[in-house]
């Protein structure tokens, strides 16, 4: 679906923003994909626009809806796979009338709490539910999208529990459907687990989400909502307790964690007050909830025996980094505590309750009248909500679920997030602006709000990742779903939360008063002042008296996932695009809504907060997350034009010594500038964004002057390279800086950084260079023969290896040296020149050349003479090097070496993360479906990768000259040295490796690090591969 079609079908509730245009975040999600979505709240929906009797009724076709349904998929995919563009959804193929109407009454209700509730939507969606429910299709599909909706988007589950208990009340066939379907859906899993079947049968494709533990956990929350209109409640009762029993029991049969037993055991026990959300006048229903929190507190808590894999940031001052072990002690308690003020969700029972008792008087009314009574009214119904059985549920055996206790099967995204040991950076609290208030912006970590709040948004993020737009939108919707009164009104400032918090304290005094008669601002501020403090004054008096920022709650677990160690199974990019589409939705709506007072304080000013908060504690986090918070903070400014407020981080350069590689603000710094030059040109950020203070980072050569002619020297004579060798940009800092606003000058990669420069052979003093221009033409040309080339090359070879005056050292690593960085001019243009010319004119040639060759180093000086003449933008380099490997020019072995090796001034993959991350994708360039063959290529490449790892790491441990180096690196500052960071980082980066590949088999891991000298150091690596 087009971003422009999407954009029509918004209603008059949504924004004008427009993210950027992919296929899989603009398109909705498949129960989402038909109808117009052009809702006006004071007219009927489309499916009731017509009057009731003019709808003709049709009929059945039970089986082409069971055809129509099979693809679709909510979410995730039968084999628990992700949702992307090799595994798209289909559309639905809407077969008649009913299923039509279904889906238009699926767009009405996907609206349902993104504005205010409206009791007549709501009445209006259950008179339809209530009249089609007869046909099989309509009940059919609307099952589905209920289903949907439970797993979905669980901030929406109180909203829709009043929906269905509404259209209970008007057609008790609906609520009967409805616990039986959901029953099943419960059962299907359990089914599957006895069975060790994860698959979705064909005719029990009811619910196209994988069979999971968050799948019964969200049912479970739907059914507790619904307790109100279930007979047999204690069937209910009896299924959280048999899993808090099955929890316990299995944390008792393990000396470790049980991760299964953690997952139900916490998931169940926040899920025990929803039994009471919509039911909360029910004593004896909360004396059984009192007693399911005393089975819950008999669970065993333990630690897992390797969290140093998995902690992403270490403790220090202004650090808050709160194990899951320390939420998972208390979280009976919590629990326990909520049951007594059930204050925290929307109350939709004050809503529809009313529309209820109105439901059941109008069918008393009805059957007072066909049997001819007296109409009598009363203030009581005689005809009351039909309750409905749902039966007892019936676990596997425990035999059964213990085999998957290690998460591997019948898990979803979120479920797998137990397989590992949980932290939960607390960032706000303890961010600047924040850490000096005394009050709270977010509810303390250890309350249920917190707890619960923080599962519902990781079950949406992990949910709704083939929507992102969606997504972005319920994000900025949230508040809406809850008690608003709980919070804080969306985007207040700091300023209105201390004001609210004064008020809170009761101080006797007047604000609007105390300006008014105030002197000191000028009269157009004044007013505005005075207005606002109005509106605050006004709002506390309604009751919004709360500090809680809802959007810092979001943010906190999407910063969380970003964190993640080790990384969770959706793409780093996903939370990023996250973040900055919420950003421009939340600043869109600002503007929408002519919202520019002090009071404006948009999304994208917390995400600011948090890079300053992780920027002042960068020496503490895991170097992985380093690395993934430079991503972070580039691709977020991108969308922003590149702005940054760069000045704030210049007396850290100053302080610290711009000489410096490892240290991390430096490095965080430099690496951030390099990347910002990849995602769009040198020339803008040099000129454009940095002070000239920075300007000296934006270099990127990879070696300097000197050591470009002692390079250049063994092909021109030092005479001659050091008369025309140049490093171009030696002296950036002295380039005048450019308005923003002035006209911006396209230019190639070869003007930018200044190839011809680096490219001497066709220097008019060099001797060689009528051959050398010959030899460019012949690899130029399509029509030029192999056969000339080698000619041509044999030529030279002769001419040099006759000359009297031997300039050159070795004619073949010469004759290399020319053909690549020939090829590199050639293709210079783009990547797509380069490898069509590789595949169609020079590559067969190149081939043929090497074949002439024997050396052994032949490969390395192929790599060398790329970047020599890619020296000022080396990643350009990195890029065409990988071109060669997959054409089969080079090996990795020697691709892999060489960046190790190619750097004097630092270890390149240490000090350059695009170096590491060239890196990666070389190794990664194979996989499973390849065959065994390329998959040994691939564990030869991650021994190769970790070997010279290793050997770097054994000569910067000499140079610390520490005895207990792992202790020691612990307590590094930003003032330590230079390279005792480096070494710490290169550890880290080792860590990241083995978090990585540790899962791979048939790699001896063992033998790799035992060549580690420090005993400690290889303590923790081989703890980490779990040997």
């Amino acid at each position: 679906m087009s971003e422009e079609f999407t954009r029509k079908r918004q209603r008059d509730d949504e924004d004008d923003y427009e993210p950027q245009n992919d296929g899989i975040s603009s398109s909705l999600p498949p129960h989402l994909m038909t109808g117009n979505n052009n809702y006006d709240g004071s007219t009927l929906p489309p499916h009731l626009q017509n009057d009731a009797s003019s709808i003709t009724t049709y009929p059945s076709h039970e089986n082409t809806s069971r055809d129509t349904g099979k693809h679709e998929s909510y979410g995730e995919y039968q084999d628990g796979g992700y949702y992307n563009q090799r595994k798209r959804a289909r559309r639905l193929n809407l077969t008649n009338a009913e299923v039509q109407r279904a889906h238009e009454l699926c767009n009405t209700l996907q609206i349902l709490g993104d504005p205010v509730v409206d009791a007549k939507i709501l009445a209006q969606c259950t008179e339809t539910l209530s009249y089609f429910w007869s046909d099989s299709d309509f009940a059919n599909n609307l099952l589905k999208f209920i289903g949907a909706t439970i797993v979905e988007m669980p901030h929406k589950a109180v909203l829709f529990s009043g929906l269905i208990m509404l259209s209970n009340a008007k057609n008790d066939q609906i609520g009967k459907s409805l616990f039986l379907w959901l029953k099943e859906r419960i059962n299907d899993v359990f089914n599957s687990m006895e069975k060790n079947d994860m698959e979705l049968e064909v005719e029990d494709e009811e619910m196209k989400y994988v069979k999971s533990w968050s799948r019964i956990i969200l049912i479970m929350r739907m059914l507790g909502l619904l307790s109100p209109i279930i007979e047999d409640i204690e069937f209910l009762i009896k299924l959280f307790e048999d899993l808090l029993e099955l929890s316990i029991k299995l944390q008792e049969s393990k000396s470790e964690r049980s991760k299964l037993g953690q997952l139900i055991y916490y998931e169940v026990t926040i899920s025990i007050p929803y039994l009471l959300i919509n039911n909360k006048e029910n004593t004896e229903l909360k004396e059984k909830c009192s007693n399911l929190l005393t089975i819950a507190k008999k669970f065993e808590v333990k630690e897992d025996v390797n969290d140093d894999y998995c902690k992403p940031i270490a403790e220090g001052e202004g650090i808050s980094c709160i194990p899951m072990t320390d939420i998972l002690k208390i979280t009976p308690e919590a629990t326990e505590n909520y049951l007594n003020d059930i204050s925290m969700f929307y109350d939709i029972i004050s809503v529809v309750n009313p529309l209820i008792t109105a439901v059941l008087t109008e069918k008393e009314l009805a059957i007072s009248k066909e049997r001819g009574d007296d109409i009598v009214e009363s203030t009581e119904n005689s005809i009351e909500i039909t309750k409905h059985s749902i039966g007892e549920f019936k676990l596997p055996n425990f035999e059964v679920l213990i085999k998957y206790d290690e998460l591997n099967e019948f898990v979803s995204s979120s479920d797998k997030l137990w397989k590992n040991y949980k932290y939960f950076i607390n960032v706000f609290p303890n961010e600047q602006t924040r850490k000096i208030l005394e009050f709270d912006t977010t509810p303390p970590i250890t309350s249920y709000v917190s707890m619960i709040l923080n599962d519902m948004i990781t079950n949406l993020l992990t949910s709704l990742e083939y929507n992102r737009v969606t997504l972005s939108k319920q994000f900025i919707n949230f508040q809406r779903f809850f008690n608003e009164k709980i919070f804080a009104k969306s985007n207040a400032p700091i300023d209105k939360l201390m004001i609210i918090n004064d008020l809170n304290k009761g101080l006797d005094f007047d604000l609007v008063s105390n300006l008014e008669s105030s002197t000191d601002f000028e009269d157009h501020i004044k007013n505005q002042m005075i207005n606002s403090a109005k509106r605050i004054q006004y709002e506390f008096e309604e009751g919004f008296k709360s500090t809680w920022k809802l959007e810092e709650v979001i943010l906190e677990n999407i910063i969380n996932f970003i964190f993640l160690l080790p990384e969770s199974d959706l793409s780093f990019v996903y939370f990023e695009s996250i973040l900055t589409d919420t950003c421009g939705r939340d600043w869109t709506l600002s503007k929408r809504l002519n919202n520019h007072s002090n009071e404006s304080l948009l999304f994208s000013k917390l995400i600011a907060d948090c890079f300053r908060y992780f920027y002042e504690h960068i020496e503490k986090l895991e170097y992985e997350n380093i690395v993934r918070f430079i991503k972070w903070f580039t691709f977020q400014i991108s969308n922003f034009k590149f702005e940054w407020t760069w000045e704030e981080w210049i007396s850290d350069v100053i302080q610290l010594g711009e000489e410096k590689i490892y240290t991390p603000k430096l490095f965080f710094i430099k690496n951030s500038i390099h990347k910002e030059i990849l995602i769009t040109n040198f020339k803008y950020i040099s000129n454009r964004t940095l002070p000239i203070d920075l300007k000296k980072f934006a270099n990127l050569s990879l070696n300097n002057r000197d050591e470009l002619i002692e390079y250049d020297s063994k092909f021109f004579g030092e005479e001659f390279a050091n008369s025309n060798t140049i490093n171009p940009f030696e002296k950036i800092e002295e380039e005048p800086v450019i308005e923003s606003n002035s006209e911006v000058i396209v230019e190639t990669n070869t003007d930018t950084y200044k190839l011809f420069s680096h490219y001497l052979f066709n220097h008019d003093e060099h001797p060689y260079n009528d051959i050398c221009r010959d030899i460019y033409m012949n690899l130029e040309n399509v029509e030029e023969s192999v056969e000339s080339l080698i000619e041509l090359c044999n030529k030279l070879k002769e001419k040099i290896e006759n000359d009297e005056i031997k300039i050159v050292n070795n004619s073949e690593e010469y004759i290399i040296t020319l053909i690549v960085q020939s090829i590199c001019l050639i293709g210079s243009r783009s990547f797509s020149v380069f490898e069509e010319s590789l595949n169609k004119v020079f590559g067969e040639k190149l081939n043929n050349i090497m074949k002439t060759i024997e050396d052994t180093h032949k490969e390395l000086w192929i790599i060398n003479a790329v970047l020599r003449i890619w020296n000022s933008e080396p990643r350009i380099g990195f890029m065409f090097i990988e071109k060669l490997f997959k054409f089969g020019i080079i090996g990795y072995e020697s691709v892999i070496d060489s960046v190790w090796n190619c750097s004097k001034n630092s270890i390149l993959p240490l000090s350059e993360i695009y170096a590491d991350e060239f890196l990666n994708n070389i190794i990664n360039y194979a996989d499973e479906e390849d065959g065994e063959e390329e998959m040994e290529k691939q564990r030869d490449m991650i021994k190769i990768y970790l070997n010279n790892a290793i050997g770097k790491l054994n000569l910067m441990c000499g140079e610390v000259g520490q005895s207990d180096i792992i202790k020691y690196l612990e307590g590094l500052g930003e003032n330590s040295l230079d390279e005792e960071w480096g070494l710490k980082n290169l550890i880290g980066l080792i860590k990241s490796k083995i978090r990585k590949y540790k899962s791979f088999d048939k790699i001896d891991f063992m033998e790799i690090f035992s060549g580690v000298e420090d005993e400690s150091i290889k303590e923790l690596f081989i703890k980490g591969v779990g040997l």
